[in-house]
């Protein structure tokens, strides 16, 4: 066997083992853990949680997240990354900051934090999306209630 066959071998069987100890790792279970989405409570303010001052005509959207893992298998991990809101204006727009987020959920787990948005003070949140990078479906949705 040359050279190159060895290593393109070993490259294949490195491969292989990591993918087996990728499936150990979250319990053997590949498929998407479904969640519940909710939003429990919106609010709007000039300073975060740290008295930074919003942008000049920009506000700060706090929403109170209620998330629910529920797969009877597999751990949640969010981040807060994974968050984006629509506007009625057609932006989208990251977290700013997050209050209370959790590191885990584990399986039929829930919990609840505050994750803020930075927006024009003249918008309005229209949808909070949850689309964490391990998704292989549409992102989870839940329309934002009327908080003016």
């Amino acid at each position: 066997m040359n050279k190159t066959c060895k290593i393109l071998s070993l490259i294949l069987i490195l491969c292989l083992v990591s993918g087996f100890m990728g499936c150990l790792d979250n319990g053997g279970v590949t498929a998407d853990p479904d969640v519940e989405i909710n939003i429990s409570y919106v609010e709007i303010r000039e300073y975060d949680k740290n008295n930074y001052r919003a942008a000049h005509g920009h506000i700060f959207l706090y929403i109170q997240v209620h998330l629910r893992n529920l797969d009877d298998r597999s751990d949640l991990y969010p981040a807060s990354r994974d968050f984006e809101v629509d506007t009625d204006l057609g932006y989208t727009h990251n977290y700013h900051d997050v209050i209370g987020f959790p590191n885990k959920i584990e399986p039929g787990g829930e919990d609840e934090f505050w994750i803020s948005f930075e927006i024009r003070e003249e918008d309005t949140g229209k949808i909070l999306r949850y689309e964490p990078d391990w998704i292989q479906r549409d992102p989870f949705e839940e329309e934002i209630p009327s908080y003016r």
